[in-house]
């Protein structure tokens, strides 16, 4: 499996500071035709550290399942709800992590 993408956090312990990682894994078609897209939290204290599946009838749907579930995943976190989880410096909320992990609206191309 290899990493597709993969986001940096700061967990700030006391006075120490650790990385945290979220990782999107390539999507792959899987044996009855559906397709698979993982997602793996690494770094954080109560998560397993292993890839979990998101499903899609191809390789998009599998990873927009993945990508869309990746912020109430972290949410879940004890670095999120103890207030220790930041990204670029600022502290993650309720409030600013989905803007933090949106995919977003991409503006038009103009040629």
């Amino acid at each position: 499996m290899d990493v597709l993408a993969a986001r940096r956090f700061e967990v700030v312990d006391d006075s120490a500071v650790r990385a945290a990682d979220v990782c999107v894994f390539q999507p792959s078609e899987a044996a009855n035709g559906d397709w698979i897209c993982r997602l793996q939290l690494r770094g954080f204290w109560d998560t397993d550290d292993q890839p979990h599946a998101y499903w899609g009838v191809d390789a998009w749907q599998a990873l927009i399942h993945a990508m869309k579930i990746a912020p109430t995943v972290i949410a879940g976190t004890a670095e999120f709800t103890g207030g220790r989880l930041r990204f670029l410096g600022e502290t993650l909320t309720p409030a600013n992590l989905c803007d933090v992990m949106q995919i977003g609206y991409p503006s038009m191309e103009t040629r």
